[in-house]
């Protein structure tokens, strides 16, 4: 059975493993360096999640909630207001993906779609971003299958967003 979970310390040599299965292209090996000298702090302060199944870390993710770090340190500076409209935002959390890796041996098995089942069951009054690289069209796809659309496309940058869908009573009230 899978569970999700924030990581732990405990877990750094083998989030570190997962890491490497995931970005197996030897140019990220400079992000992954990166990524694996953050790692501790981020585990600290509880943003690094991760799909667990027995011993072995299927996926790992980030996501945070720091939507001005977001978008004022990306291509997006000066247009976050503009963005945030396109997806009908009116106040509401704004969630974060800033990475979702999955185990290329656990890829198409409905792992990332379950991570971000369990992400907006923690979050689920949230609005939703991500951006990935445009020559990775297989995350683009997969953040589209599950609810996401393309806001902007910038430089090599994609954009995408999953805006928050009221239910029940108030829903006509909201929008």
């Amino acid at each position: 059975m899978v569970t999700f979970t924030k990581a732990n310390l405990k877990d750094l040599s083998t989030l570190s493993k997962c890491f490497r299965r995931s970005l197996i292209d030897s140019s990220e090996e400079a992000r992954l360096s990166s990524w694996e000298n953050q790692l501790p702090s981020l585990i600290e302060e509880g943003d690094i999640f991760m799909a667990k199944e027995g011993g072995r870390i299927l996926s790992v993710g980030k996501m945070s909630h720091s939507v001005n770090a977001f978008l004022g340190e990306n291509a997006y500076r000066g247009e976050a207001e503009d963005l945030l409209e396109s997806l009908g935002y009116r106040g509401e959390m704004i969630s974060i993906i800033d990475f979702l890796l999955v185990d290329p041996s656990f890829q198409r098995k409905g792992i990332g779609t379950s991570f971000l089942t369990y992400w907006q069951s923690i979050h689920p009054k949230s609005l939703w971003l991500c951006q990935c690289d445009q020559t990775n069209g297989e995350a683009i796809a997969f953040f589209k299958k599950n609810g996401f659309i393309q806001i902007k496309e910038k430089g090599s940058l994609v954009l995408l967003g999953k805006p928050y869908r009221p239910t029940g009573i108030c829903r006509e009230a909201w929008w």
